[in-house]
Formats: C-alpha cells, structure tokens, sequence
C-alpha cells in the first residue's frame, strides 16, 4: 500500500482514507455454515454495533490517516518514534479558502478572521503578502498589474506567501488566497505542505462578472495605501478608473478578469481534484448571519423597524442609547456626562460610547445569531470604527425623508 501511494503522488495520499476506513471498519469474514446460527449473527451484530461505535467515537479513520499521511510525506528513519513526537505535539489544522473576494454576508477575509479566532489559527493573507512583497522589491510591477488587472507572475506570488506558510505550518494556518493558480498549486504540493481542508468559494457563472464589479468596495476596510489596489480578483472599476478607461473598456476588463479567474481555478481544482470542497456563496438572505445597521432622525421610526427586523430574521437587537444610559446607571461620572450632553443636544464622547458598543456585539449571542444596531453609528469615524473593528454590516437600512415627513403627520 505504501508503494502505491508514493508512485501515484498527491491523489494517492488523498485515497489513504477509504484505505484507512476499509481496514478499520471492514467487517471480518465468516464461513457460510455459521451465518445461519442465530447467537452467532446476534454477537457478531453487537461485535459490529460496539466496534462501529468506537471508531466514530474516536475519529480512528481519521486518526489513520493522519498517521499514514505524516509518514509518507517525512519519510522517517525511525517510524515509530517519529509518529511518537507527532502524536505528542498539540494538534494543528491547516485550512485552505480561496475563490472570488466576494461572498453574501460576509467576504472571504472575514470568514477567514472567524476561523483564525474560533480555533487559534494564524490567518496568512496572501494577497498583503503579496503587496508587501512587491512594495520592497518592484512598485512598478504592481502598478502594472493594478492597471492591467492581472495576477503577478506565479514566481512571484510563490516567494511571498510560500516561505510563510512554511513558518507557521505547524502552529496551524488558515491560508487566505493561495494558491491562484495551477503552478502556484504544485508548488504548495512540492513543498509537502498538505492541507486538511481544501475550501473553493464558488458564485454562479453568471453572476461572476458583477461580482468583479462590484469587487472594490468589499475591500474598502483594507488600509487606505492598499484601497483598490488587490493584485488579485480585482477589475478596479472605481469612478475615477470608469472616467479614465471609459465605461465599455472597465466592463470589458472586468469580462477579462473573470475569464481568467476561471481559467486559473479550474487548474488549481484539477491539481486538487480529490481534496477540496466547494461552498456556494449565492445563499438567500435567510441562510447569512444578519448585520444590519437601522439609520434614521427622529420620529422615523427606526426603534419600531429595528424591533420587527429582529424579531423576523431571529437576531439580537442592540438599541445602543438604551445601552449607555443603562451603563450609566451604575456609572456616576458617565451619568454626568451623559445628562449634559442631553442638555446641550451633543454626542457622547468616543471613550464613553466605543467600549461597551464593542463589548456587546462581540458577546456569544451577536457573534452566533446577528443582530441589528440602532443608534450607532452616528458619524462617518464611528463608522470607520466599525470597520476597523471587523463588525461592518451586511445591510445599512437608511429611512428616507419621506418616511420620516409621514411618520412626523401620522399619515403613515
């Protein structure tokens, strides 16, 4: 079995598990004559309930494998004592996610953040690593790229993100955007680096071109430096570049890009054509974890609204007022404040607002079901907190004048 593995490379390790499984799990055989005894069949079927049970249990399918797995690609000279020190390190996991930076409810950066946090991953990003690389080597291949709106040459993106991937291997990773491309793929295969979980993102053919259009305001958290400047997926259809090329020349570049996006997935698939997943990013709204943000003066009705959105889609509703003046309750220096604000028809300042804002969205019952925020934020830096904090909307609800006007005369 091992020879077959090593002569039939990345797939056959892949096929380890139904290897595994099969002589784990496979029931033993019995002479014909002794099927028919029924206290035979009847401890055999306990033998095999009980046997069943305990593999499942304790994952031993999945423990072979990893086991089989860490010895083909080290090449031991002492196997067991090799798979000793493996057992005895703590376990990491490897998460690979790539596929177009545009997902309902959430983009691909921050699903990769969630995992990161929810498990104690390192989050390697690889298009930063891959801007950084070339602010210190060649500015004017990036700014080639960026017009042209290709990916950098594979050497390239291989020498930013490989040698980091390498030094956090084994703390466990979650890899952000590499590999693009099908050489990028062999290179990561090349350097025994082999993934426990291989995620594609996938968007609807159709859709695929929107989604590059629409591509640059879903990285508008990144660093000013970095806004509209991704190596990667990116079409760069911002206004200033529609005046520039011309509305027919940006969708064209757009229909390039997707194309070649195609093109280049379709290779990394084949390369990993027994290992990854897919995960469709066209949900309904029902099936997202809801962010909304109600905005709206004074008699919209923006409470009322807030109530019914949480109450339909099942997510908390955060009335950050509410929140402060029960804070200051039991904070006599923030009741001060907050009393003479009240009276001079000014915002709380920042120190006394941001904290607890933060503290409830990021508890367990936001984080899990959603939630809906009224009354924050009220600026345009508070917003830009938002953002920075990673707690950015999926939905901003913005009541209109119109509204409010027929709210204010009860012609509602």
């Amino acid at each position: 079995m091992d020879v077959l593995v090593a002569e039939n490379g990345a797939q056959g390790k892949h096929a380890l598990v139904p290897l595994v499984a099969s002589s784990v799990a496979a029931p033993p055989s019995v002479p014909s004559n002794v099927v028919t005894d029924p206290q035979f069949a009847a401890e055999r079927k306990a033998f095999m309930e009980e046997t069943t049970e305990f593999v499942e249990k304790y994952h031993i399918n999945e423990l072979f494998n990893d086991l089989l797995k860490e010895l083909i690609l080290n090449y031991p000279d002492n196997p067991i004592e090799h798979l000793i020190d493996y057992l005895e390190r703590p376990p990491s996991l490897r998460v690979v996610i790539i596929g177009p930076q545009a997902c309902v409810g959430s983009q691909r950066s921050e699903l990769c953040d969630k995992l990161a946090d929810t498990h104690g991953l390192i989050h390697i990003h690889a298009g930063r690593l891959i801007r950084a690389y070339l602010k210190k080597s060649d500015s004017g291949l990036l700014s080639h790229c960026i017009q042209k709106g290709e990916l950098v040459p594979d050497s390239i993106a291989i020498d930013a993100v490989l040698p980091i991937i390498r030094k956090n291997g084994r703390r466990g990773c979650v890899i952000n955007g590499f590999p693009r491309t099908r050489v990028q793929a062999v290179a990561l295969q090349e350097s025994r680096i082999v993934p426990d979980k291989f995620i594609i993102l996938t968007v609807p053919g159709r859709d695929l071109q929107v989604y590059f259009q629409l591509l640059p305001t879903t990285e508008e958290h990144e660093t000013n430096a970095a806004r509209n400047s991704l190596v990667d997926e990116t079409c760069h259809n911002t206004p200033q570049a529609s005046r520039m090329l011309g509305y027919e020349q940006a969708e064209k570049q757009c229909s390039t890009k997707a194309r070649a996006y195609e093109r280049h997935i379709s290779g990394v698939m084949q390369q990993y054509a027994s290992a990854y997943h897919t995960i469709s990013t066209s949900a309904t709204l029902d099936e997202t974890l809801q962010k909304i943000r109600v905005l709206g003066p004074v008699g919209s009705g923006k409470s009322t609204q807030a109530k019914l959105l949480a109450d339909w889609y099942g997510v908390v509703h955060v009335d950050a007022q509410q929140l402060v003046r029960e804070l200051a309750l039991k904070d006599e220096k923030l009741r001060t404040v907050l009393h003479e604000s009240e009276e001079k028809g000014t915002l709380l300042p920042q120190e006394f607002v941001l904290p607890p804002i933060l503290n409830r969205l990021r508890q367990a019952d936001c984080s899990s079901r959603g939630w809906v925020l009224e009354g924050f934020p009220q600026t345009c830096s508070q917003a830009e907190w938002l953002r920075n904090m990673r707690l950015t909307p999926t939905q901003v609800i913005a009541l209109d004048i119109d509204a409010v006007s027929q709210a204010i005369t009860g012609d509602a």
